[in-house]
């Protein structure tokens, strides 16, 4: 990712009550989690709330 301003940013809202894990409360969150995973070359840390990910050309910040 270059140090030039970010291209577009992703933000996946979610609830982190342990009961809506795997429910629609929390399918932003998944989503940005998969979409960061599937385009990155590079793994999150654990616990990271943004991960940045350069994808055709574009630089994009992944919030979740």
């Amino acid at each position: 990712m270059s140090s030039l301003p970010v291209d577009f940013f992703i933000i996946g809202l979610g609830n982190p009550d342990p009961q809506y894990a795997i429910s629609r409360h929390n399918v932003g969150y998944v989503f940005c989690n998969f979409l960061a995973n599937a385009i990155s070359m590079s793994q999150a840390p654990e616990g990271a709330a943004a991960v940045p990910v350069f994808w055709r050309r574009v630089d994009v910040m992944v919030f979740s």
